[in-house]
């Protein structure tokens, strides 16, 4: 077998001493890099465990971040109920939760002051605690660090469900109902919204914003037949008809009926008929389904074309040339953005609305002042990150304030 390499090693037919050092450095080389191979692969394979293993461990240090950050503002708010009980005009109430962040650091910053520290505990100054050793006993507390020193950060922003439109009052009787459907056709009636009536949906549908009205209604209410409306009318603006409800349902792919309920979330929204992602993301943020179906609307929004909207229905004059003028909408707005500036954390109030119609000339209908505005909020949407290293979890909840941290309402994890 081997007489290939005899010749030139000047043998007698079996491998010369140089062929055989030959020989001896392939096989050398080929165990080498053989070695190489698996001692790479291994290495890599290391690699991605531990960073996999520092990414779980990250995850869930952010997700319980989060948690905090969500148990932070729940207490937040549970301050803000107290305090909303305690003082007798509304007018002085203070927004506890606009006024303090609810931020990792702040947090760190406010334990260490209450400690009378100058300088943070650096993490992991302290020595590891003792673990027991019975399962269900109780960790010692000597080396626990204490609490405000944690690796990551967290934050929270605080939403007032109360001061959106709610959908569901599109079911009350009377004025509640139509209040709430004028409510809405105003906002939606804004020329700058023209093009999302106009394009179609993904199942090839186009709806006025009539339409869009009466199907939200029809989604919720009780009985299956099509409700036709009449905003002209100061109640029951929404009339049965012979139609059914459930014809713009089944022809879809996927065959569906009206749920004929309250919405339980915002995400049941996408199940309207007619409605597009494009449509319901435009008005998300000022929708909602979550406050108690006889709540009254906050007037402490941030939005100004929520706020033009609340002082056309609150003006005995809602159609009047005051509101096509351009120069005065702004001098509207600019005027409650004075008088909030003026007391950041305290809430406006109906009446001030009123006063800014008076200084331009309209009157304010009294009756819904009275019935449908306020200036407390019950429902509140938490929307809390945790960040340890890379990894960032997001808990979006909702709560209603009940005496105590709140019911939850809605719960998220993303």
């Amino acid at each position: 077998m081997m007489r290939v390499f005899s010749d030139k090693a000047g043998g007698t037919g079996t491998l010369g001493k140089r062929g055989r050092r030959g020989m001896a450095l392939l096989m050398v080389i080929t165990t080498i890099a053989v070695l190489t191979s698996v001692v790479v692969e291994f290495a890599y394979s290391t690699h991605v465990d531990v960073r996999l293993a520092a990414n779980a461990r990250d995850a869930l240090r952010a997700q319980y971040l989060a948690k905090s950050a969500t148990n932070f503002a729940r207490v937040l708010l549970y301050v803000q109920s107290l305090l909303d009980r305690s003082v007798g005009q509304a007018s002085m109430n203070f927004r506890v939760w606009e006024a303090i962040p609810v931020h990792g650091d702040a947090i760190r910053g406010f334990v260490e002051a209450a400690r009378g520290e100058e300088e943070a505990t650096p993490v992991g100054s302290l020595p590891p605690a003792q673990l027991s050793q019975h399962l269900g006993q109780l960790v010692p507390a000597e080396g626990l660090q204490p609490f405000g020193n944690y690796q990551g950060t967290f934050f929270a922003e605080i939403e007032d469900e109360e001061a959106k439109i709610n959908l569901n009052k599109l079911n009350n009787p009377g004025l509640s109902g139509a209040f709430t459907a004028q409510l809405v056709f105003q906002l939606i009636s804004d020329e700058r919204w023209d093009f999302l009536f106009e394009e179609e949906n993904t199942h090839r549908e186009r709806v006025t914003r009539e339409e869009f009205l009466i199907r939200i209604k029809d989604f919720i209410d009780e009985n299956e037949v099509e409700s036709a409306l009449d905003l002209t009318l100061a109640t029951g603006v929404f009339a049965d008809t012979a139609s059914d409800e459930e014809r713009h349902y089944v022809r879809y792919p996927q065959r569906y009926r009206p749920k004929n309920a309250l919405f339980d979330s915002m995400d049941e929204i996408h199940l309207v008929a007619g409605m597009s992602e494009r449509l319901a993301a435009a008005f998300q943020d000022r929708f909602t389904v979550y406050p108690d179906i006889n709540s009254k609307l906050n007037v402490n929004t941030r939005d100004p074309m929520q706020r033009l909207t609340i002082l056309r229905l609150m003006a005995r004059e809602p159609h009047h040339p005051a509101f096509e003028n351009l120069y005065t909408v702004e001098s509207m707005l600019r005027e409650l953005d004075v008088m909030q500036a003026s007391m950041p954390f305290a809430p406006l109030t109906p009446q001030q609305f009123a006063a800014v119609l008076q200084m331009h000339g309209l009157e304010a209908r009294q009756d819904v002042m009275n019935t449908e505005f306020s200036t407390t909020s019950q429902t509140y949407t938490i929307r809390a990150s945790g960040q340890a290293g890379d990894v960032v979890q997001t808990i979006t909840t909702v709560v209603r304030l009940d005496g105590g941290l709140g019911k939850v309402l809605y719960y998220r994890e993303d």
